[in-house]
């Protein structure tokens, strides 16, 4: 049994109390009354316990697992147990924490914890939150600790918890958590927010290390590399400058980048940042290759200043694309944007962009190898649909197969299976992916050749596959008359794509090079395709090349004839989904002048809600097309304006009123009255988003705002007023990269103003905070009676710090009343020496 005091300091007052009787040595018991209820409050103060055995010690383990700690989670365990041996009436919890604390384990006599059991957020600090939940965990009797683990650099949240741990008294003993090895990152970036052109302008970069080192600085513009700089650094935050220079208007976004030696993270290497130039070019004209394009003079005499582009250069991005009203894109290939890319076109469009996209034989090339959820990803943003609706009248496939029965194809293949039989099999896995509504033919040649399968439609395919097993292999080799009974029957047929697909060696028992030089004349002038398929080890690679050049198909070689099945079935679904016509068509629609003919243009369907102005007269397939989208438009020409499939249009002198108000329909300025002005703010609790609108001296209100935020997140987001003409969002923490936020302020629907700014995230302030923070875990132990603890030992506990027993303040209280109480009652009963002189 032993007594102890929670602020045995209290009692000090007790000597002044003693001190104050021994001089004034009063008689009366009225007064000793009250000095025994004095002494007895200084004693409740105090907190006096009656240990009335040895109490239960819990001792919670609080452990950092941050991005900024660097250290293995088995090193950390390990020294956990270290310092939680077993013991009499010792019990251990664990608690880790990063952004936010979770309980690891809860109190036990040993730590069975062999790796964390929980996912945490890294990315940020919060040791108070940590140290909060001990607290409110802790069991109510026993004594009561906290050890930390931590390198004390915190992100958010803050200390007073201290002050609370003070007081229940509980101790905290800190052990210095942190990685050894030298770090640097890019500490700051910054870039004039716009500048002008032509002229050299700074950029300023700041690198902080914990060690000598050395580095490469790579500055991006637009994810190109424009600079690469070796630095040499020290300890602490040093300044490097650049110099940029920018000619074309626009916005630009930058990267900068450090290749350091030695590293430890790399999550801190790069910062963002952006510019812009002014100009007045609000058109941006995206070409495959630079110079002077008919379609930039058209534009010049149709009075637009534009910027042009290779598509190279071209950075599809919301920032890149907000200094423009059009972007269009001149046979530009389709298939090469990247989803990112299309993403950022579309929303380009939907905030009040337009879009035109002028696409003839290099556009669609590549399309056919897109699956049907990549071209309805495109086509969402286009009035025209590379899909045919159900039904569709015209045949949009015509396909022969023209395959070798030659001697040879009797030959076992792989597995000891006849070629031929493989053959077979080739041609019916193609159909796999043809509609039944294609016409298919099927021409087996020796020296000889006949139709297995007439060409005809497809339907459900029985017939074809019955006549096809009637195929056998015999005689020589004489490609050219199957040919020829090929192209004839094409050429017949109302088909949009007419195919033919050659399986052979081309190997030929007579060359007739006269022959083919006629058929490769005829297929000049017609809309018959040729592709080759080399089957065998050793094919006749330059004829099949030739063959296949002449007919504007492609050649393939099979190297491994059991393969041809997956050949022929790629090379069947490219044919399937080729979307360029040649072929003279005449043009009609809501035009007034007489438009010449096109020489090709690219199949296409209208959507629903579709404008079409210009039909191609053979099918009524669009030409010239628009739609909604959003805010903005869209529109589409089906036909280059190279030459190719325009060539009578080139010299058509009226073409420029054609292209001119074809621009201008998507080419739209929205008049605004309000002027909008955008501030960010960064803070731990993430990013506040704020912005004035006014009209010349006057603050707006009552407007609906709302901001679109695009970037490696995207988030759509209302602005509440703050304030007279500010209106106000909280954004949360986003992923570090550079955004655009649009934001737009609408009243009855009708946008009034509009502003698009760039916004560079950096990384977390995690990353930033390396090393050991000494001062501030030694403030933490030092501020709740702990320790700095560096060995794997803990200090015994404080005698009576949180120790069971029975707490003796409340009757110390009470007898301090009771002396009160009985003070006044004397007070009552005794006369004083005033009444007895007047009496």
């Amino acid at each position: 049994m032993s007594l102890s005091f929670d602020a045995p300091w209290i009692l000090v007052l007790l000597v002044g109390l003693a001190l104050w009787v021994w001089l004034a040595r009063p008689n009366r018991l009225a007064t000793l009354f009250r000095v025994g209820a004095l002494a007895l409050l200084c004693v409740a103060l105090a907190g006096p316990r009656l240990a009335l055995s040895d109490p239960d010690r819990y001792i919670y383990f609080l452990i950092d697992r941050s991005a900024s700690i660097g250290v293995d989670s088995a090193q950390i365990l390990q020294i956990v147990h270290s310092l939680a041996p077993p013991a009499d009436k010792t019990f251990y919890g664990v608690i880790s924490f990063g952004a936010q604390p979770v309980i690891e384990a809860t109190f036990a006599p040993t730590v069975q914890l062999s790796e964390f059991q929980t996912e945490l957020d890294t990315t940020a600090t919060d040791i108070a939150s940590a140290i909060r939940l001990a607290l409110e965990t802790f069991p109510r009797s026993g004594r009561r600790e906290i050890v930390l683990l931590t390198d004390g650099q915190m992100t958010s949240g803050d200390l007073t918890v201290l002050l609370r741990a003070r007081r229940e008294g509980v101790p905290i003993y800190v052990w210095p958590l942190g990685a050894d090895s030298p770090e640097a990152w890019v500490h700051d970036f910054h870039i004039p927010a716009e500048v002008a052109p032509g002229l050299p302008f700074p950029i300023r970069v700041q690198i902080g290390a914990t060690a000598d080192g050395h580095g490469t600085l790579l500055l991006y513009r637009n994810d190109q590399l424009v600079q690469n700089l070796s630095v040499q650094y020290g300890p602490g935050v040093q300044e490097i400058r650049l110099t940029e220079k920018l000619d074309a208007p626009g916005a630009y976004a930058y990267r900068i980048y450090l290749k350091a030696e030695p590293d430890r993270l790399i999550e801190n290497n790069q910062l963002y940042g952006a510019t812009v130039v002014p100009g007045d070019p609000s058109v941006l004209l995206v070409e495959r290759l630079s110079g002077d394009s008919p379609l930039a003079r058209l534009l010049r005499r149709a009075g637009f200043a534009f910027v042009q582009k290779t598509f190279e250069a071209f950075a599809a991005n919301p920032l890149a694309l907000s200094s423009y009203k059009t972007v269009i894109f001149n046979n530009i290939p389709l298939g090469k944007l990247t989803a990112e890319q299309r993403r950022a076109l579309k929303r380009f469009v939907a905030d009040g962009g337009g879009l035109f996209l002028i696409q003839g034989r290099e556009a669609v090339a590549g399309l056919e190898e897109q699956t049907p959820d990549e071209l309805a990803d495109l086509e969402e943003l286009l009035p025209v649909s590379y899909l045919a609706p159900e039904p569709y009248q015209i045949p949009g496939l015509a396909l022969v197969f023209v395959m070798d029965r030659s001697g040879s194809m009797g030959d076992p293949a792989g597995r000891g299976i006849p070629k031929i039989e493989i053959l077979k099999r080739a041609a019916l896995r193609s159909l796999e992916v043809l509609d039944r509504d294609d016409w298919v033919g099927l021409i087996a040649f020796d020296t000889d050749y006949s139709w297995i399968t007439p060409l005809r439609p497809l339907g459900d395919g029985r017939e074809f596959s019955s006549n096809i097993q009637k195929l056998t292999a015999n005689g020589g080799t004489d490609l050219y008359f199957a040919l020829q009974a090929a192209f004839d029957a094409l050429e017949k047929t109302p088909a949009r794509i007419k195919h033919i697909v050659v399986f052979t060696d081309g190997h030929n028992n007579n060359k007739r090079e006269r022959e083919y030089r006629e058929l490769y004349a005829r297929l000049a002038k017609s809309s018959v395709r040729i592709s080759t398929l080399g089957i065998d080890r050793a094919p006749n690679e330059e004829f099949l090349r030739e063959l296949a050049t002449a007919g504007r198909g492609r050649y393939q070689r099979v190297p491994e004839f059991t393969d041809l099945p997956v050949f022929s079935l790629r090379e069947v679904r490219r044919i399937a989904r080729l979307r360029w016509i040649e072929g003279s068509s005449a043009v009609y629609g809501e035009v007034s002048a007489q438009i010449p003919a096109v020489q090709g243009y690219v199949l296409t369907h209208e959507r629903a809600a579709a404008q079409t102005v210009l039909r191609v007269s053979s099918d009524g397939d669009p030409l010239l097309a628009f739609h909604a989208y959003g805010l903005g438009q869209v529109g589409v020409l089906n036909t280059d304006l190279e030459g190719e499939g325009s060539k009578e249009w080139l010299s058509w002198e009226e073409l420029g009123r054609l292209i001119g108000p074809a621009v201008a329909r998507v080419h739209r300025a929205l008049p605004h009255e309000h002027t909008l002005a955008v501030q960010t703010s960064f803070s731990a609790l993430g990013i506040e988003l704020f912005a004035d609108v006014f009209e010349g001296d006057r603050w707006v209100s009552g407007l609906e705002v709302q901001a679109h935020v695009s970037g490696p997140t995207n988030a759509d987001l209302a602005l509440s007023q703050v304030a007279a003409g500010r209106y106000r969002a909280h954004l949360g923490s986003l992923q570090s990269g550079l955004y655009t936020v649009r934001i737009a302020a609408q009243r009855a629907g009708q946008v009034v103003g509009e502003i698009t700014r760039p916004l560079a995230v950096p990384y977390p302030e995690e990353y930033r905070r390396v090393g050991v923070d000494t001062e501030r875990l030694s403030e933490i132990a030092r501020a709740t009676g702990g320790q700095y603890v560096e060995r794997p030992v803990l200090p015994p506990p404080a005698r009576g710090i949180g120790g069971a027993g029975r707490e003796l303040w409340p009757w110390a209280l009470l007898l301090a009343l009771g002396l009160f109480i009985a003070d006044l009652a004397l007070r009552k009963i005794t006369p004083s020496p005033s009444s007895d002189l007047s009496s």
